[in-house]
């Protein structure tokens, strides 16, 4: 094993640990711990990248964008929403900027500052479906009794579910979750029922999982909760 030197910068160690991973990757392609490590190594050298960058372009959107979408790649949720915040003010009519700033801000537990931004990128673009569907997701799961929003989450998903022409597994999902907020149980359970099958046909296992549990909760006649954020435990 290769002796540290103490006179060794943290960029040199950086460069040494991304060759070794790079190595095992050759000699053993599939073995997952190296490709995931090496591409953690690659994701924050992005990152620094990047941030030099900001240094010398601070008004530059398109890298602070990419500064956050990086940082969730990391799964560093916490802190992406802080790079969408200075790109939102450089392209404030962006409603696709303004959409991944809030599922940011959801992502970290932010849920009211969540959804003032999704609901401004509802009314800069009307035209997209997964914009409504999202914003109802967090008007009707949100654990936060404050933030929810039943009435809103309906009509949100129901108008979801009419622009995807009710074949979109996902926007049905969203649906049963608002029917449950308001109290409209049988008409949740028929819903996810629903899901459950396009989910199937499209091969989505992970939104058949979820679905299932959402209409167990469904069946007690209980809404569906968002689990909160790993930014939020202890």
């Amino acid at each position: 094993m290769k002796r540290i030197n103490a006179g060794e910068t943290d960029a040199e160690l950086r460069t040494e640990a991304r060759q070794a991973f790079m190595r095992a990757v050759q000699l053993l392609p599939d073995y997952p711990h190296a490709r995931h490590n090496l591409r953690i190594f690659q994701l924050e050298d992005r990152a620094i990248a990047i941030r030099q960058h900001l240094q010398a372009h601070p008004n530059d959107p398109e890298a602070h964008l990419a500064l956050a979408r990086t940082l969730q790649s990391l799964g560093q949720y916490a802190k992406a929403p802080d790079p969408f915040k200075h790109a939102v003010p450089l392209q404030p009519e962006d409603a696709a900027i303004r959409f991944e700033w809030g599922v940011a801000l959801a992502m970290d537990g932010q849920y009211r500052e969540a959804v003032e931004q999704l609901e401004r990128a509802v009314a800069l673009d009307a035209s997209r479906w997964q914009t409504r569907m999202y914003l109802a997701w967090t008007y009707a799961t949100v654990p936060q009794d404050a933030v929810r929003n039943g009435e809103r989450a309906l009509e949100l998903a129901t108008q979801a579910v009419q622009m995807s022409r009710a074949q979109d597994a996902e926007a049905l999902s969203v649906l049963a979750a608002a029917y449950a907020e308001v109290g409209r149980f049988e008409e949740a359970v028929k819903t996810i029922d629903r899901a459950i099958t396009l989910a199937r046909i499209a091969g989505i296992p992970s939104l058949v999982e979820i679905s299932q549990v959402q209409r167990q909760q469904y069946l007690q006649g209980k809404p569906y909760r968002q689990p909160p954020p790993e930014s939020a435990l202890p």
